[in-house]
């Protein structure tokens, strides 16, 4: 079964500020631009003010 993001994370939504994102436990999918980005430990992105995403920490399999 597929799951969204917002199943288990936040809606999408937009800031009025850039955000730098990085997972120092765990993991975490973002969706920008209609692409998903799984981020894992040591690995971050940075999100330009404006651009809507929706972040969503992963479910456990």
């Amino acid at each position: 079964m597929s799951r969204s993001n917002a199943d288990w994370g936040h809606p999408t939504h937009a800031h009025d500020f850039h955000q730098f994102l990085y997972v120092p436990l765990g993991r975490i999918t973002v969706t920008a631009h209609g692409c998903e980005h799984r981020l894992s430990p040591s690995v971050g992105v940075w999100i330009p003010a404006g651009c809507r995403t929706a972040p969503g920490s992963a479910p456990t399999r």
